[in-house]
C-alpha cells in the first residue's frame, strides 16, 4: 500500500484504491522493480500468476496469468431475461386466486420444510405469472443491470461526446496546437460539469436524511460487491454453478474441522434442563402484524419476491 511520490504514481495508486481494485503481481518484473502489473476487481478470478523469463530481447519479465473462466458463467447473461412489472400487478385478482387454493391439502401432503417451501413457491409463481405483467429485457455480460451505468444529464452527455470527437481530430495530428488547445478546454469543462453533478447528487443524499440511502452510497464508493467467483477445486476442476461452489467449500471446510472427541464440557447445575426451546408457535395474527410492518417496496429478495406481495 505504498507508491512513489510522483504525480503519476499517486494518480494510479488513488485509482486502484478508490475503485476497490487489487494488484496481483508480487515479484519484480524488471530488475528489482515491479513495473508490469495485473490489476483486477475480483482476485478470485486469478488461479495462478508467475513471473518468468523475458520475451526475446526485452528487459521486462513475462507475467503469466491463469484466469478462471468458463463459458457457463457468461451464458447467464445471453439472450432475454424476464422482468416483472410489479407496480402494474393485479393484486386483487392475485389475492382472490390464492384465497381459492386448498392450503390444507398443501400442508397435508408436504411433510418437510423443503417440500412445503417448494409447493408454496410453485403456487405463488403460478399466481404471479397470471396476475403480474412482465417484459423481456436483453442482458449481456458487460451490462447486467442499469444501476451499473452512470447516467448523466443531457448537457454532460453532450460534453462527453464533444470531447471524444475533438480527441479523434487531435489524435490525427498531435502537432496541431489549435486542436490541442480546443480539446483541453472542452475536457476541462466536461470534468468540471461532472464534478458539479456529483457534488449535487451527494448533497441531495445528505439533505434527504435517509440513513439507509446514505450507507448504500458510502458502500458503493468504498468498493465493489461481488458474488463468489469461479472456484478451482483441489482436483483442478473448475466450479461455476452455485451448487458446485457450495459442495467445494463444504468439502474444504469439512476437511479442516476439528474432530469431535465426544467429550461434553461441564455446565452449571440445572443449566441443561432449565434452558430448553421445545415448541415455536406462529399464529396468523402474529404473521399479519409482522407483514403490515414491511415496507411496500418493489425490490425483490433473493427468492425473487418483492415486499409488496404480502399486501
Amino acid at each position: 500500500m505504498t507508491c512513489s511520490s510522483d504525480p503519476c504514481s499517486n494518480l494510479l495508486y488513488d485509482f486502484v484504491v478508490c475503485n476497490g481494485l487489487t494488484q496481483c503481481v508480487s515479484s519484480p518484473t524488471r530488475l528489482l522493480n515491479i513495473l508490469d502489473l495485473v490489476i483486477v476487481n475480483d482476485p478470485l478470478v486469478i488461479s495462478s500468476i508467475e513471473v518468468n523469463a523475458p520475451f526475446s530481447t526485452s528487459d521486462h519479465n513475462i507475467v503469466d496469468v491463469d484466469i478462471l473462466y468458463s463459458a457457463k458463467s457468461t451464458a447467464l447473461y445471453d439472450g432475454l431475461r424476464k422482468q416483472y412489472l410489479w407496480q402494474s400487478g393485479d393484486y386483487v385478482g392475485l389475492n382472490e386466486h390464492l384465497g381459492s387454493i386448498n392450503w390444507d391439502n398443501v400442508l397435508a401432503y408436504n411433510l418437510t420444510v423443503d417440500n412445503l417451501w417448494t409447493a408454496f413457491t410453485e403456487i405463488l409463481d403460478h399466481a404471479i405469472e397470471l396476475f403480474v405483467p412482465h417484459k423481456y429485457v436483453k442482458m449481456d455480460q458487460n451490462r447486467c443491470s442499469r444501476s451499473n451505468n452512470r447516467k448523466y444529464p443531457q448537457h454532460i452527455r453532450e460534453l462527453v461526446a464533444r470531447k471524444r470527437c475533438l480527441w479523434r481530430h487531435y489524435k490525427r495530428d498531435p502537432t496541431d496546437d489549435r486542436r490541442a488547445t480546443l480539446y483541453k478546454t472542452v475536457a476541462k469543462e466536461c470534468r468540471s460539469a461532472i464534478h458539479e453533478f456529483e457534488l449535487s447528487a451527494e448533497k441531495k443524499i445528505i439533505d434527504a436524511g435517509n440513513s439507509g440511502q446514505f450507507h448504500n452510497f458510502i458502500n458503493r464508493k468504498l468498493g465493489q460487491t461481488h458474488k463468489v467467483g469461479i472456484l478451482k477445486g483441489m482436483s483442478g476442476a473448475v466450479h461455476t454453478t452455485d451448487a458446485e461452489k457450495a459442495d467445494e467449500l463444504n468439502s474444504y471446510f469439512s476437511s479442516i474441522n476439528t474432530v469431535d472427541n465426544n467429550v461434553m464440557p461441564d455446565f452449571a447445575v440445572g443449566r441443561k434442563d432449565s434452558n430448553k426451546l421445545e415448541d415455536v408457535h406462529f399464529t396468523p395474527n402474529i404473521l399479519v402484524k409482522v407483514c403490515k410492518k414491511i415496507h411496500t417496496k418493489l425490490t425483490t429478495d433473493p427468492d425473487g419476491y418483492p415486499p409488496i406481495l404480502p399486501y
